[in-house]
Protein backbone atom coordinates (compact mmCIF):
# COMPACT_ATOMS: atom_id res chain seq x y z
CA UNK A 1 0.00 0.00 0.00
CA UNK A 2 1.40 3.39 -0.99
CA UNK A 3 2.29 6.02 1.61
CA UNK A 4 -0.31 8.40 0.18
CA UNK A 5 -3.11 5.85 0.60
CA UNK A 6 -2.02 5.15 4.18
CA UNK A 7 -2.18 8.87 4.96
CA UNK A 8 -5.69 9.07 3.53
CA UNK A 9 -6.64 6.02 5.61
CA UNK A 10 -5.27 7.68 8.78
CA UNK A 11 -7.18 10.92 8.15
CA UNK A 12 -10.43 9.22 7.15
CA UNK A 13 -10.31 6.83 10.14
CA UNK A 14 -9.59 9.69 12.53
CA UNK A 15 -12.44 11.84 11.15
CA UNK A 16 -14.96 8.97 11.25
CA UNK A 17 -14.00 8.04 14.83
CA UNK A 18 -14.12 11.64 16.12
CA UNK A 19 -17.36 12.35 14.23
CA UNK A 20 -19.05 9.24 15.65
CA UNK A 21 -17.88 10.11 19.17
CA UNK A 22 -19.21 13.68 18.87
CA UNK A 23 -22.56 12.40 17.58
CA UNK A 24 -22.81 10.04 20.57
CA UNK A 25 -21.98 12.84 23.03
CA UNK A 26 -24.63 15.12 21.53
CA UNK A 27 -27.25 12.36 21.53
CA UNK A 28 -26.17 9.40 23.70
CA UNK A 29 -27.82 6.81 21.50
CA UNK A 30 -26.06 4.33 19.17
CA UNK A 31 -27.97 5.02 15.98
CA UNK A 32 -27.03 3.06 12.82
CA UNK A 33 -25.13 6.08 11.41
CA UNK A 34 -23.17 6.57 14.66
CA UNK A 35 -22.39 2.86 14.94
CA UNK A 36 -21.16 2.62 11.31
CA UNK A 37 -19.01 5.75 11.66
CA UNK A 38 -17.35 4.51 14.87
CA UNK A 39 -16.90 0.98 13.52
CA UNK A 40 -15.36 2.02 10.17
CA UNK A 41 -13.19 4.67 11.78
CA UNK A 42 -11.73 2.29 14.39
CA UNK A 43 -11.25 -0.42 11.72
CA UNK A 44 -9.31 1.97 9.46
CA UNK A 45 -7.09 3.07 12.36
CA UNK A 46 -6.35 -0.54 13.35
CA UNK A 47 -5.57 -1.58 9.75
CA UNK A 48 -3.26 1.39 9.35
CA UNK A 49 -1.58 0.56 12.65
CA UNK A 50 -0.96 -3.02 11.47
CA UNK A 51 0.45 -1.91 8.11
CA UNK A 52 2.78 0.58 9.78
CA UNK A 53 3.74 -1.64 12.73
CA UNK A 54 7.51 -1.44 11.99
CA UNK A 55 7.42 2.35 11.89
CA UNK A 56 5.39 2.41 15.10
CA UNK A 57 7.98 0.20 16.84
CA UNK A 58 10.83 2.46 15.82
CA UNK A 59 8.86 5.50 16.96
CA UNK A 60 8.15 3.99 20.38
CA UNK A 61 11.84 3.16 20.86
CA UNK A 62 12.98 6.76 20.58
CA UNK A 63 14.06 8.67 23.72
CA UNK A 64 11.72 11.55 22.89
CA UNK A 65 8.83 9.10 22.66
CA UNK A 66 9.62 7.70 26.11
CA UNK A 67 9.64 11.22 27.56
CA UNK A 68 6.42 11.95 25.75
CA UNK A 69 4.95 8.71 27.10
CA UNK A 70 5.83 9.74 30.65
CA UNK A 71 4.08 13.05 30.09
CA UNK A 72 1.08 11.23 28.66
CA UNK A 73 0.90 8.95 31.72
CA UNK A 74 1.14 12.01 33.99
CA UNK A 75 -1.62 13.70 32.03
CA UNK A 76 -3.79 10.58 32.37
CA UNK A 77 -3.20 10.55 36.15
CA UNK A 78 -4.21 14.22 36.40
CA UNK A 79 -7.26 13.49 34.25
CA UNK A 80 -8.20 10.54 36.48
CA UNK A 81 -7.91 12.75 39.59
CA UNK A 82 -10.09 15.41 37.93
CA UNK A 83 -12.71 12.78 37.04
CA UNK A 84 -12.64 11.46 40.62
CA UNK A 85 -13.08 14.96 42.06
CA UNK A 86 -15.94 15.63 39.64
CA UNK A 87 -17.60 12.36 40.66
CA UNK A 88 -17.32 13.24 44.35
CA UNK A 89 -18.66 16.74 43.67
CA UNK A 90 -21.63 15.31 41.78
CA UNK A 91 -22.41 12.85 44.55
CA UNK A 92 -21.87 15.35 47.39
CA UNK A 93 -23.19 18.61 46.00
CA UNK A 94 -21.96 21.71 47.88
CA UNK A 95 -23.03 25.24 47.00
CA UNK A 96 -22.31 28.66 48.47
CA UNK A 97 -24.89 31.41 48.14
CA UNK A 98 -23.02 34.71 48.42
CA UNK A 99 -26.01 37.00 47.76
CA UNK A 100 -26.99 39.32 50.62
CA UNK A 101 -30.55 38.00 51.01
CA UNK A 102 -29.65 34.37 50.13
CA UNK A 103 -31.99 34.47 47.14
CA UNK A 104 -30.55 31.24 45.70
CA UNK A 105 -30.96 29.27 48.95
CA UNK A 106 -34.02 27.92 50.70
CA UNK A 107 -35.18 29.90 53.70
CA UNK A 108 -34.69 28.43 57.20
CA UNK A 109 -38.46 27.89 57.52
CA UNK A 110 -38.63 25.89 54.29
CA UNK A 111 -35.72 23.72 55.43
CA UNK A 112 -37.42 23.16 58.80
CA UNK A 113 -40.66 22.09 57.13
CA UNK A 114 -38.84 19.72 54.76
CA UNK A 115 -36.82 18.30 57.65
CA UNK A 116 -40.03 17.48 59.53
CA UNK A 117 -41.93 15.91 56.62
CA UNK A 118 -43.73 12.79 57.84
CA UNK A 119 -45.20 11.72 54.50
CA UNK A 120 -43.87 11.39 50.97
CA UNK A 121 -44.69 14.55 49.03
CA UNK A 122 -44.56 15.14 45.28
CA UNK A 123 -44.99 18.26 43.22
CA UNK A 124 -46.08 18.01 39.60
CA UNK A 125 -45.06 20.93 37.39
CA UNK A 126 -47.25 21.16 34.30
CA UNK A 127 -44.81 22.87 31.95
CA UNK A 128 -44.23 22.54 28.23
CA UNK A 129 -40.68 21.65 27.21
CA UNK A 130 -40.15 25.16 25.85
CA UNK A 131 -41.88 26.92 28.77
CA UNK A 132 -40.09 30.03 30.02
CA UNK A 133 -38.83 29.69 33.59
CA UNK A 134 -38.71 25.89 33.53
CA UNK A 135 -34.98 25.71 34.26
CA UNK A 136 -35.14 28.17 37.17
CA UNK A 137 -38.03 26.21 38.68
CA UNK A 138 -36.07 22.97 38.26
CA UNK A 139 -33.12 24.52 40.10
CA UNK A 140 -35.44 25.59 42.93
CA UNK A 141 -37.07 22.15 43.20
CA UNK A 142 -33.63 20.55 43.28
CA UNK A 143 -32.99 22.55 46.46
CA UNK A 144 -36.17 21.06 47.93
CA UNK A 145 -35.19 17.49 47.05
CA UNK A 146 -31.68 18.03 48.44
CA UNK A 147 -33.24 19.03 51.79
CA UNK A 148 -35.55 16.01 52.16
CA UNK A 149 -35.63 12.50 50.77
CA UNK A 150 -39.43 12.57 51.14
CA UNK A 151 -39.84 15.39 48.62
CA UNK A 152 -39.92 14.55 44.89
CA UNK A 153 -40.82 16.46 41.77
CA UNK A 154 -41.52 15.76 38.12
CA UNK A 155 -42.33 17.84 35.07
CA UNK A 156 -45.38 16.99 32.98
CA UNK A 157 -46.08 18.39 29.52
CA UNK A 158 -49.87 18.88 29.50
CA UNK A 159 -49.92 18.68 25.69
CA UNK A 160 -48.29 15.25 25.73
CA UNK A 161 -50.18 14.02 28.82
CA UNK A 162 -53.67 15.54 28.49
CA UNK A 163 -55.32 12.82 30.59
CA UNK A 164 -53.00 13.51 33.52
CA UNK A 165 -53.62 17.24 33.21
CA UNK A 166 -57.36 16.55 33.21
CA UNK A 167 -57.05 14.30 36.27
CA UNK A 168 -55.33 17.09 38.21
CA UNK A 169 -57.75 19.71 36.83
CA UNK A 170 -54.98 21.74 35.23
CA UNK A 171 -56.26 24.39 32.83
CA UNK A 172 -53.19 26.60 32.42
CA UNK A 173 -49.54 26.07 31.60
CA UNK A 174 -47.17 26.66 34.51
CA UNK A 175 -49.52 25.19 37.13
CA UNK A 176 -47.96 23.34 40.06
CA UNK A 177 -49.80 20.66 42.04
CA UNK A 178 -48.59 19.39 45.42
CA UNK A 179 -49.71 15.94 46.51
CA UNK A 180 -49.23 14.23 49.88
CA UNK A 181 -51.23 11.63 51.77
CA UNK A 182 -54.17 11.82 49.37
CA UNK A 183 -54.40 15.62 49.60
CA UNK A 184 -53.77 17.92 46.65
CA UNK A 185 -53.05 21.63 46.57
CA UNK A 186 -52.65 23.83 43.50
CA UNK A 187 -49.85 26.39 43.52
CA UNK A 188 -50.34 29.27 41.12
CA UNK A 189 -46.83 30.74 41.45
CA UNK A 190 -43.38 29.18 41.05
CA UNK A 191 -41.77 31.12 43.94
CA UNK A 192 -40.39 29.50 47.08
CA UNK A 193 -42.92 31.38 49.19
CA UNK A 194 -45.88 30.01 47.22
CA UNK A 195 -44.50 26.44 47.12
CA UNK A 196 -43.75 26.40 50.85
CA UNK A 197 -47.19 27.79 51.70
CA UNK A 198 -48.73 25.06 49.56
CA UNK A 199 -46.52 22.50 51.28
CA UNK A 200 -47.90 23.62 54.64
CA UNK A 201 -51.48 23.20 53.47
CA UNK A 202 -50.99 19.75 51.96
CA UNK A 203 -48.97 18.25 54.83
CA UNK A 204 -50.79 19.56 57.91
CA UNK A 205 -53.66 17.53 59.29
CA UNK A 206 -55.90 20.49 60.11
CA UNK A 207 -56.05 24.26 60.12
CA UNK A 208 -55.72 25.95 63.47
CA UNK A 209 -57.75 29.06 64.20
CA UNK A 210 -56.39 32.43 65.33
CA UNK A 211 -58.96 34.71 66.97
CA UNK A 212 -58.52 38.49 66.78
CA UNK A 213 -60.37 40.28 69.57
CA UNK A 214 -62.40 43.32 68.53
CA UNK A 215 -64.66 45.79 70.31
CA UNK A 216 -62.06 48.06 71.96
CA UNK A 217 -60.81 50.04 68.97
CA UNK A 218 -58.34 47.34 67.92
CA UNK A 219 -56.66 47.23 64.52
CA UNK A 220 -59.05 45.73 61.98
CA UNK A 221 -58.09 42.67 59.94
CA UNK A 222 -60.13 43.98 56.99
CA UNK A 223 -58.62 47.48 57.02
CA UNK A 224 -56.40 48.46 54.08
CA UNK A 225 -55.04 51.67 55.64
CA UNK A 226 -51.47 51.98 56.86
CA UNK A 227 -52.20 50.82 60.42
CA UNK A 228 -54.71 48.15 59.41
CA UNK A 229 -54.09 44.42 59.82
CA UNK A 230 -55.20 43.10 56.42
CA UNK A 231 -51.59 42.28 55.48
CA UNK A 232 -51.10 40.54 58.83
CA UNK A 233 -54.27 38.50 58.24
CA UNK A 234 -53.00 37.43 54.82
CA UNK A 235 -49.58 36.50 56.25
CA UNK A 236 -51.23 34.39 58.97
CA UNK A 237 -53.49 32.64 56.45
CA UNK A 238 -50.47 31.83 54.29
CA UNK A 239 -49.16 29.84 57.25
CA UNK A 240 -52.33 27.71 56.96
CA UNK A 241 -54.19 29.28 59.89
CA UNK A 242 -57.80 30.43 59.88
CA UNK A 243 -58.35 33.99 61.11
CA UNK A 244 -61.60 34.99 62.81
CA UNK A 245 -62.80 37.93 64.85
CA UNK A 246 -63.91 37.50 68.47
CA UNK A 247 -66.19 39.83 70.44
CA UNK A 248 -65.84 38.73 74.06
CA UNK A 249 -68.93 40.59 75.31
CA UNK A 250 -71.05 38.85 72.70
CA UNK A 251 -69.58 35.35 73.02
CA UNK A 252 -68.75 35.45 76.75
CA UNK A 253 -66.36 32.55 76.17
CA UNK A 254 -63.27 31.63 74.22
CA UNK A 255 -64.21 29.27 71.36
CA UNK A 256 -63.09 25.68 71.69
CA UNK A 257 -61.04 25.76 68.49
CA UNK A 258 -58.95 28.80 69.52
CA UNK A 259 -55.27 28.04 68.99
CA UNK A 260 -54.27 31.63 69.82
CA UNK A 261 -56.18 34.72 70.91
CA UNK A 262 -54.75 38.06 69.70
CA UNK A 263 -55.38 41.56 71.10
CA UNK A 264 -54.14 43.86 68.28
CA UNK A 265 -53.65 47.38 69.64
CA UNK A 266 -56.74 48.28 71.72
CA UNK A 267 -57.51 51.98 72.13
CA UNK A 268 -59.90 51.41 75.07
CA UNK A 269 -59.74 49.25 78.16
CA UNK A 270 -61.49 45.91 78.64
CA UNK A 271 -64.56 45.38 80.81
CA UNK A 272 -64.15 43.27 83.97
CA UNK A 273 -66.36 40.52 82.49
CA UNK A 274 -64.09 40.25 79.45
CA UNK A 275 -60.97 40.09 81.61
CA UNK A 276 -62.58 37.34 83.67
CA UNK A 277 -63.13 35.32 80.48
CA UNK A 278 -59.52 35.89 79.43
CA UNK A 279 -58.29 34.92 82.89
CA UNK A 280 -60.23 31.66 82.76
CA UNK A 281 -58.84 31.01 79.27
CA UNK A 282 -55.24 31.59 80.38
CA UNK A 283 -55.59 29.60 83.59
CA UNK A 284 -56.68 26.60 81.54
CA UNK A 285 -53.62 26.75 79.28
CA UNK A 286 -54.72 29.29 76.69
CA UNK A 287 -52.39 31.16 74.35
CA UNK A 288 -52.50 34.97 74.19
CA UNK A 289 -50.72 37.55 72.01
CA UNK A 290 -51.10 41.16 73.17
CA UNK A 291 -49.90 44.14 71.11
CA UNK A 292 -50.34 47.48 72.85
CA UNK A 293 -49.69 51.12 71.96
CA UNK A 294 -47.88 53.86 73.89
CA UNK A 295 -49.94 56.69 75.40
CA UNK A 296 -53.06 54.50 75.46
CA UNK A 297 -54.31 53.82 78.98
CA UNK A 298 -55.64 50.31 79.60
CA UNK A 299 -55.18 49.90 83.37
CA UNK A 300 -57.40 46.84 83.78
CA UNK A 301 -55.72 44.96 80.92
CA UNK A 302 -52.29 46.01 82.24
CA UNK A 303 -53.24 44.65 85.68
CA UNK A 304 -54.19 41.29 84.14
CA UNK A 305 -50.83 41.08 82.37
CA UNK A 306 -49.02 42.01 85.59
CA UNK A 307 -50.70 39.07 87.33
CA UNK A 308 -48.97 36.86 84.76
CA UNK A 309 -45.54 38.41 85.26
CA UNK A 310 -45.49 41.17 82.61
CA UNK A 311 -45.34 44.88 83.47
CA UNK A 312 -46.47 47.44 80.90
CA UNK A 313 -44.74 50.81 81.30
CA UNK A 314 -46.50 54.17 81.03
CA UNK A 315 -43.82 55.61 78.75
CA UNK A 316 -42.57 55.77 75.17
CA UNK A 317 -39.20 54.64 73.81
CA UNK A 318 -36.81 57.26 72.41
CA UNK A 319 -33.82 56.21 70.30
CA UNK A 320 -32.08 59.07 68.49
CA UNK A 321 -29.06 57.18 67.10
CA UNK A 322 -30.79 54.19 65.50
CA UNK A 323 -33.57 56.03 63.69
CA UNK A 324 -34.08 55.44 59.98
CA UNK A 325 -33.69 58.36 57.58
CA UNK A 326 -36.95 60.27 57.35
CA UNK A 327 -38.43 58.61 60.44
CA UNK A 328 -39.05 60.01 63.89
CA UNK A 329 -36.76 59.24 66.83
CA UNK A 330 -39.66 57.39 68.49
CA UNK A 331 -39.10 54.51 66.02
CA UNK A 332 -36.43 52.31 67.61
CA UNK A 333 -34.62 49.65 65.63
CA UNK A 334 -34.25 46.42 67.61
CA UNK A 335 -31.31 44.10 66.97
CA UNK A 336 -30.93 42.61 70.45
CA UNK A 337 -33.07 39.60 71.33
CA UNK A 338 -33.17 37.29 74.33
CA UNK A 339 -32.55 33.56 73.98
CA UNK A 340 -35.96 32.13 73.20
CA UNK A 341 -37.49 29.84 70.55
CA UNK A 342 -39.26 32.84 68.97
CA UNK A 343 -35.98 34.61 68.22
CA UNK A 344 -33.62 31.64 67.85
CA UNK A 345 -31.15 32.35 65.00
CA UNK A 346 -33.16 35.48 64.18
CA UNK A 347 -30.31 37.82 63.30
CA UNK A 348 -32.39 40.53 61.58
CA UNK A 349 -33.52 43.94 62.76
CA UNK A 350 -37.13 44.74 63.60
CA UNK A 351 -38.72 48.19 63.51
CA UNK A 352 -41.30 49.55 65.94
CA UNK A 353 -42.97 52.81 64.79
CA UNK A 354 -43.75 53.74 68.41
CA UNK A 355 -43.57 51.54 71.46
CA UNK A 356 -43.70 51.47 75.23
CA UNK A 357 -41.66 49.33 77.60
CA UNK A 358 -42.77 45.78 78.39
CA UNK A 359 -40.70 44.19 81.14
CA UNK A 360 -40.84 41.15 83.42
CA UNK A 361 -42.02 41.90 86.97
CA UNK A 362 -39.34 41.55 89.62
CA UNK A 363 -41.15 38.85 91.59
CA UNK A 364 -43.56 36.81 89.44
CA UNK A 365 -46.17 34.66 91.12
CA UNK A 366 -45.74 30.96 91.71
CA UNK A 367 -46.10 28.99 88.49
CA UNK A 368 -45.20 31.97 86.28
CA UNK A 369 -42.00 32.03 84.21
CA UNK A 370 -41.29 35.30 82.42
CA UNK A 371 -38.44 36.79 80.40
CA UNK A 372 -37.79 39.73 78.05
CA UNK A 373 -37.89 39.04 74.33
CA UNK A 374 -36.71 42.13 72.43
CA UNK A 375 -34.59 45.04 73.69
CA UNK A 376 -33.73 48.46 72.29
CA UNK A 377 -30.18 49.79 71.88
CA UNK A 378 -27.95 51.14 74.68
CA UNK A 379 -28.46 54.74 73.52
CA UNK A 380 -32.23 54.59 73.92
CA UNK A 381 -34.42 55.31 76.91
CA UNK A 382 -38.05 55.08 78.04
CA UNK A 383 -39.43 58.63 78.26
CA UNK A 384 -41.96 59.09 81.07
CA UNK A 385 -42.76 62.78 80.45
CA UNK A 386 -45.38 62.06 77.81
CA UNK A 387 -46.83 65.59 77.92
CA UNK A 388 -43.48 67.07 76.94
CA UNK A 389 -43.04 64.37 74.29
CA UNK A 390 -46.39 65.30 72.73
CA UNK A 391 -45.08 68.86 72.46
CA UNK A 392 -42.20 67.58 70.32
CA UNK A 393 -39.26 67.45 72.74
CA UNK A 394 -37.63 64.74 74.83
CA UNK A 395 -34.61 64.60 77.11
CA UNK A 396 -33.29 61.80 79.28
CA UNK A 397 -33.82 62.50 82.99
CA UNK A 398 -32.02 60.17 85.34
CA UNK A 399 -34.28 58.96 88.10
CA UNK A 400 -37.55 59.25 86.19
CA UNK A 401 -36.71 57.83 82.75
CA UNK A 402 -35.46 54.27 82.15
CA UNK A 403 -32.04 54.01 80.51
CA UNK A 404 -31.52 51.55 77.65
CA UNK A 405 -31.41 48.78 76.71
CA UNK A 406 -35.15 48.69 77.37
CA UNK A 407 -37.33 45.61 76.96
CA UNK A 408 -40.26 46.27 74.62
CA UNK A 409 -41.55 42.68 74.43
CA UNK A 410 -41.82 39.87 76.96
CA UNK A 411 -42.99 36.24 77.09
CA UNK A 412 -44.62 34.38 79.96
CA UNK A 413 -45.40 30.72 80.60
CA UNK A 414 -48.09 30.02 83.19
CA UNK A 415 -48.87 26.74 84.91
CA UNK A 416 -52.58 25.91 84.44
CA UNK A 417 -55.11 26.15 87.26
CA UNK A 418 -58.10 23.89 87.69
CA UNK A 419 -61.35 25.82 88.00
CA UNK A 420 -64.94 24.83 88.45
CA UNK A 421 -66.84 25.02 85.18
CA UNK A 422 -70.15 23.26 85.80
CA UNK A 423 -71.81 24.72 82.69
CA UNK A 424 -68.82 24.05 80.46
CA UNK A 425 -68.76 27.61 79.13
CA UNK A 426 -65.09 28.49 79.31
CA UNK A 427 -64.25 26.72 76.08
CA UNK A 428 -67.69 26.72 74.47
CA UNK A 429 -68.77 23.37 75.86
CA UNK A 430 -65.36 21.78 76.50
CA UNK A 431 -64.31 21.26 80.11
CA UNK A 432 -60.73 21.19 81.28
CA UNK A 433 -57.55 22.61 79.77
CA UNK A 434 -56.52 22.42 76.13
CA UNK A 435 -53.91 19.94 74.94
CA UNK A 436 -50.95 21.91 76.32
CA UNK A 437 -50.51 22.16 80.07
CA UNK A 438 -48.89 25.60 80.27
CA UNK A 439 -50.43 28.83 79.10
CA UNK A 440 -48.30 31.06 76.90
CA UNK A 441 -48.41 34.85 76.68
CA UNK A 442 -46.46 37.20 74.40
CA UNK A 443 -46.76 40.97 74.88
CA UNK A 444 -45.42 43.74 72.62
CA UNK A 445 -45.41 47.43 73.48
CA UNK A 446 -46.42 48.28 69.90
CA UNK A 447 -48.94 46.97 67.39
CA UNK A 448 -48.02 49.11 64.37
CA UNK A 449 -44.95 46.93 63.70
CA UNK A 450 -47.43 44.33 62.38
CA UNK A 451 -49.55 46.88 60.53
CA UNK A 452 -49.86 47.14 56.75
CA UNK A 453 -47.04 49.68 56.41
CA UNK A 454 -44.43 48.15 58.70
CA UNK A 455 -45.10 44.41 58.43
CA UNK A 456 -42.91 43.97 55.35
CA UNK A 457 -39.94 45.89 56.78
CA UNK A 458 -36.90 43.78 57.65
CA UNK A 459 -37.73 41.17 60.34
CA UNK A 460 -41.15 42.48 61.45
CA UNK A 461 -43.16 39.83 59.59
CA UNK A 462 -41.01 36.98 60.89
CA UNK A 463 -41.12 38.27 64.48
CA UNK A 464 -44.91 38.53 64.37
CA UNK A 465 -45.43 35.10 62.77
CA UNK A 466 -42.79 33.42 64.95
CA UNK A 467 -44.68 34.65 68.02
CA UNK A 468 -47.90 33.11 66.70
CA UNK A 469 -46.16 29.84 65.80
CA UNK A 470 -44.67 29.54 69.30
CA UNK A 471 -48.02 30.29 70.90
CA UNK A 472 -49.73 27.74 68.64
CA UNK A 473 -47.05 25.18 69.63
CA UNK A 474 -45.78 24.79 66.07
CA UNK A 475 -42.10 25.37 66.68
CA UNK A 476 -41.13 23.85 63.32
CA UNK A 477 -42.57 26.97 61.67
CA UNK A 478 -40.36 29.31 63.71
CA UNK A 479 -37.69 30.59 61.33
CA UNK A 480 -36.89 33.23 58.76
CA UNK A 481 -39.53 32.78 56.06
CA UNK A 482 -39.18 32.90 52.27
CA UNK A 483 -38.85 36.47 51.07
CA UNK A 484 -40.43 38.15 48.10
CA UNK A 485 -37.64 38.38 45.50
CA UNK A 486 -38.79 41.77 44.24
CA UNK A 487 -36.57 44.74 44.92
CA UNK A 488 -36.75 45.89 48.55
CA UNK A 489 -35.62 49.27 49.87
CA UNK A 490 -32.25 49.44 51.60
CA UNK A 491 -32.75 50.73 55.14
CA UNK A 492 -29.82 52.59 56.69
CA UNK A 493 -29.20 53.97 60.13
CA UNK A 494 -27.98 57.55 60.50
CA UNK A 495 -24.33 56.43 60.80
CA UNK A 496 -24.58 54.11 57.79
CA UNK A 497 -26.24 56.85 55.76
CA UNK A 498 -23.44 59.31 56.48
CA UNK A 499 -20.88 56.70 55.46
CA UNK A 500 -22.81 55.95 52.26
CA UNK A 501 -22.74 59.65 51.39
CA UNK A 502 -19.24 60.75 52.43
CA UNK A 503 -17.15 57.75 51.37
CA UNK A 504 -18.04 57.37 47.66
CA UNK A 505 -18.92 61.02 46.97
CA UNK A 506 -16.30 62.88 49.00
CA UNK A 507 -13.56 60.78 50.61
CA UNK A 508 -12.77 58.48 47.66
CA UNK A 509 -12.63 61.24 44.99
CA UNK A 510 -10.63 63.47 47.35
CA UNK A 511 -8.14 60.64 47.92
CA UNK A 512 -7.63 60.11 44.17
CA UNK A 513 -7.32 63.86 43.60
CA UNK A 514 -4.85 64.20 46.46
CA UNK A 515 -2.74 61.32 45.15
CA UNK A 516 -2.63 62.93 41.70
CA UNK A 517 -1.60 66.31 43.11
CA UNK A 518 1.11 64.63 45.21
CA UNK A 519 2.56 62.78 42.17
CA UNK A 520 2.64 65.96 40.07
CA UNK A 521 4.29 67.87 42.91
CA UNK A 522 6.95 65.16 43.38
CA UNK A 523 7.78 65.14 39.67
CA UNK A 524 8.18 68.90 39.53
CA UNK A 525 10.20 68.96 42.75
CA UNK A 526 12.56 66.25 41.47
CA UNK A 527 13.43 68.40 38.44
Amino acid sequence: MSARLRTVLWILGFLLTVGGAIAYVIKPLLTPVTSVALGLGLLMLLVNLYLNFADVRRFLGKRSTRYGGNLAVLALIVLAIAVLVQGLATRHNLRWDLTENKRFSLSPQTRNILKNLKKNTEILAFYRDTEAGKQSLKDLLEEYTNSSSRFKYRFVDPDRSPNLAKEYKVAAYGTLVLESGGKREKVESDTEQAITNGLLKVTRDREKTIYMITGHGEKQITSQDKTGFSAAKQAVEEQNYKVKELVLLREKAVPQDAAVVVIPGPSRDFFPEELSTLTDYIDRGGKLLVMLEPQVETPRLSKLLEDYGIEVGNNEIIDRLSRVFGADYTMPVVTQYARHPITANFGVASFFPSTRSVTPVKKPKTGVEVQPLALTGPNSWAETDLKRLRQGSAEFNEGSDIAGPVSIAAVSSVAPKEREDPKGLLFSGKKGPPKSGKARIVVFGDSDFAGNTALGISGNRDLFLNSLSWLAEEEELIAIRPKDQSNAPLLLSATEGRLAFWFPLVILPATVLGAGVFVIWRRRWSR
